[in-house]
């Protein structure tokens, strides 16, 4: 009894010492978070850090503290932390509406939309009335109507947006759509109104400036854009686009000496920082508009005058590697690394040392440059894009966008941070997103050429016409006459067949004395009339150019295509005799003559001057091209692979002639040495759809284990939803073998229709009909297929089809049913 009396006591001691513990553990956590509180009220924050950390220790599930913690790396501009933070307590306290809030307005923020949904729709469920979240509620709407290309619904959302402004404090989600409503409806005055409103409240954020920006633009008010990015860089010292907009504007209107000017200006200041970076951009304007030549002469002055070395070094050795001299460059960089220090400036060059090296295809030496300056510095910009561009080349799309995202946080204005984010989505086969950043880097970089004809390319290859025109047109007023811009507004109207407006850009052109402009001019009227089918003035245009010294043989060349594209080989052949008389030895003329008796059934002739002209050189892969199409074409296969071999032998990195080798072995049945050949074409340019869908096409074919099928569907997600029969084709197959049967039949039943007489493209759509149950349509499907590939055709598949037949004919006398 005295024994259970003890036991008794025992337990009720320790329950007590236990309960104490956890007491005092309650106790001192609080007392940290109230002294974390306090040192935030005084301004203290990584001492407030430090208190919250604590907490944690003690008590992981501390709301206020977590809240506290998530607030204060926010305010410091730590988002990846902040999410990461209000995830938690958002997983800890799933009833907690603040965290979702917090969490979808970050999304927004960075324009995370898989996040914005999943949180913000929790956000929506638990408290529908309040006003942060109808904000949020009226996002989603608009961002579904804008890409459901519903206009009515779209405003609907903005009407709303302007609804439930009245309630917020801060305002700054719902602007954006009422900004954005404006812009796309063309209200540019109302859309300038609203912007002005929102600076004069005494937001100060870039992206609000560039809209002002772009809509002065769109007004036609470029006078006001001078003073308006004057002032932007001094609102924004670190914001590079803003004076590099300014410069473009300068050089636009010929100001090269007021540019020059300013640029002057920013150097002559006593912070010398900012000196050198202004030293750095003036540089680079005169070696853009003036030459190497003077850009050196800068720096080295900036060199004599004791103005660090370091730094004003390395910009020679890219001016020198630019010039050709690029071993010299190399081992100037490396000599200016040599001590082995680490400094922001160091680890720049480094990141410069590892472009020039890869440029060369040294990738192990670049990536280990990158690898140095990212254990020196994790979040070093530079090397964050480096990184990220080579996760994509090796179909790590994923990877890359966490590593971008982290470069976004460091400098969220970076355009080229949002390109390659958007080649990222664009791999992963996310089209909508990939357009969405393509079109904030091209706002971002203030409608700058080179974003603005990567967005448009992307909304031409969408067959968005209207939407390229619009871009282009925005850039070319931020940079009037800019010729590249023009080439591609004028090759855009002669596709649309608007010839007014086509004869408009090519007289832009020629109102400049820039030859390259008139070049450009020329090849615009060229293409424009071969399009009108002027065939008779095209070819006069080109007899005038042939006159005009170096363009003259390239003249030629081109009235010789133009008669054969008339048909008139005759013309073509007197063309090209005549320039043979002139000059007996000129190689262009000569494979002309060889091509022109190619297509004229003379190809003894012809393979007689191919193999003349490859004696004299080895390396000419059009010419090893040509023999090697001529001799398949004259059935003499044999032949044909040994030409091919040769000229891999004289040539073994053309990828052209690799590209031809993996076309005979497919040809002859040997589809592992193809895929083989594919692998290496992969490994050197990941980045080609046409490579990407030959690999996956072949190895999802003729390979059967789950990895081989995972890796194909990793190489051919970029290729989802594109609108080409052959990728369509690829797509969908490897969509059915992975059991996805709707949407392998949404790609397979466009690329049967757009390939009719390729039998394997009608029996994957076959079996696929088989899969989803539809019999009698398969075995219609499959019977098309064999009748197409005929009973010479031995490939395994089929032997296959065939098979299936049978097994579906059984099925439906068994069954009665489809």
């Amino acid at each position: 009894m005295f024994h259970g009396r003890m036991k008794l006591i025992f337990a009720l001691v320790l329950s007590a010492m236990i309960l104490t513990a956890c007491d005092t553990a309650e106790e001192r956590a609080e007392e940290h978070f109230q002294s974390g509180m306090e040192l935030l009220e005084a301004g203290d924050v990584d001492r407030a850090l430090v208190e919250f950390k604590n907490v944690f220790e003690l008590n992981g599930r501390h709301k206020g503290a977590r809240q506290a913690f998530a607030e204060a790396v926010y305010s410091r501009g730590n988002i990846r932390e902040a999410f990461s933070q209000y995830l938690l307590l958002a997983e800890q306290f799933p009833s907690d509406v603040s965290a979702r809030i917090s969490l979808t307005e970050i999304a927004l923020d960075v324009r995370d939309w898989d996040e914005v949904v999943r949180h913000g729709t929790k956000a929506i469920e638990l408290a529908p009335d309040q006003p942060r979240v109808k904000a949020i509620d009226a996002a989603i709407r608009y961002r579904t109507a804008v890409e459901d290309e519903n206009d009515a619904q779209r405003r609907e959302a903005a009407d709303y947006a302007l609804l439930v402004s009245n309630e917020l404090d801060d305002k700054l989600i719902t602007q954006r759509i009422i900004i954005d409503n404006l812009l796309r409806d063309e209200k540019f005055r109302e859309a300038l109104d609203e912007i002005d409103a929102v600076i004069a409240n005494g937001l100060k954020e870039a992206d609000f400036f560039r809209l002002r920006l772009s809509v002065l633009n769109e007004l036609g008010e470029t006078e006001k854009m001078g003073a308006q990015l004057e002032e932007l860089t001094k609102i924004f010292p670190d914001d590079s686009s803003f004076q590099e907009t300014l410069i473009r504007w300068y050089i636009a209107r010929s100001e090269l000496d007021e540019a020059e000017t300013f640029l002057r200006s920013k150097t002559e200041t006593d912070d010398v920082e900012a000196s050198e970076k202004a030293s750095v951009a003036l540089v680079d304007f005169l070696r853009q508009t003036t030459g190497i030549g003077r850009a050196r002469d800068e720096l080295n002055a900036l060199v004599e005058s004791g103005k660090n070395p370091q730094l004003f070094g390395a910009l020679l050795a890219g001016l020198d590697y630019e010039d050709g001299r690029r071993d010299e460059a190399i081992a100037s960089l490396e000599e200016l690394l040599q001590d082995g220090s680490s400094s922001e400036l160091t680890n720049n060059i480094r990141v410069t040392l590892a472009r020039m090296l890869s440029d060369r295809q040294d990738y192990v030496g670049a990536r280990q440059r990158i690898d140095e300056v990212l254990s020196d510095n994790p979040l070093q910009v530079e090397a964050l894009k480096m990184r990220a561009g080579w996760l994509i080349d090796d179909d790590k799309a994923d990877e890359a966008i966490v590593t971008l995202r982290a470069a976004l946080d460091q400098s969220p204005e970076d355009s080229s941070i949002m390109t390659i984010m958007a080649r990222a989505h664009t791999r992963n086969g996310d089209k909508i997103l990939a357009g969405d950043l393509l079109s904030l880097a091209f706002e971002a970089s203030n409608s700058a050429p080179t974003e603005a004809l990567r967005y448009a390319q992307f909304l031409l290859a969408d067959e968005d016409v209207d939407s390229a025109e619009a871009i282009l047109i925005k850039s070319l007023r931020a940079s009037p006459g800019h010729p590249e811009i023009l080439r591609e507004l004028g090759g855009l109207y002669i596709r649309n067949e608007d010839w007014p407006r086509a004869e408009q850009v090519e007289a832009t052109l020629r109102r400049s004395e820039d030859e390259n402009r008139e070049r450009i001019a020329d090849a615009l009227q060229l293409q424009r009339l071969q399009q009108q089918e002027r065939g008779d003035e095209a070819i006069e245009l080109l007899e005038n150019l042939m006159q005009e010294g170096d363009a003259g043989v390239a003249a030629s060349i081109a009235i010789v295509r133009a008669h054969i594209t008339k048909g008139d080989i005759a013309a073509a052949e007197n063309v090209v005799a005549r320039e043979l008389e002139r000059d007996p030895s000129n190689r262009a003329f000569r494979f002309m003559d060889a091509a022109i008796r190619a297509a004229s059934n003379k190809s003894q002739e012809a393979e007689t001057i191919y193999r003349e002209l490859l004696e004299e050189e080895r390396t000419d892969e059009i010419v090893w091209r040509s023999l090697y199409a001529l001799l398949l074409r004259e059935g003499r296969g044999e032949e044909a692979a040994s030409a091919l071999r040769d000229g891999l032998e004289a040539i073994p990195t053309s990828g052209n002639l690799r590209w031809l080798l993996a076309s005979e072995l497919e040809r002859t049945g040997d589809y592992d040495g193809a895929i083989v050949v594919y692998e290496q074409l992969y490994k050197d340019n990941s980045s080609s759809q046409i490579v990407a869908n030959n690999l996956a096409s072949l190895i999802s074919t003729y390979r059967t284990s789950d990895e081989d099928l995972q890796r194909a569907h990793v190489i051919a997600r970029r290729l989802r939803g594109v609108d080409v029969p052959a990728f369509q084709d690829t797509y969908g197959w490897i969509a059915l073998r992975l059991g996805r049967v709707e949407e392998a039949l949404d790609h397979l039943k466009p690329a049967a229709s757009g390939l009719p007489n390729d039998p394997l493209v009608q029996y994957h759509l076959g079996m696929a009909f088989a899969q989803n149950g539809q019999n009698s349509d398969a075995i219609e499907q499959l019977r098309k297929a064999l009748s197409i590939a005929g009973p010479a055709d031995t490939r395994p598949q089929f032997e296959t089809a065939k098979e299936e037949i049978v097994r579906l004919e059984t099925l439906l006398s068994e069954n009665g049913d489809n």
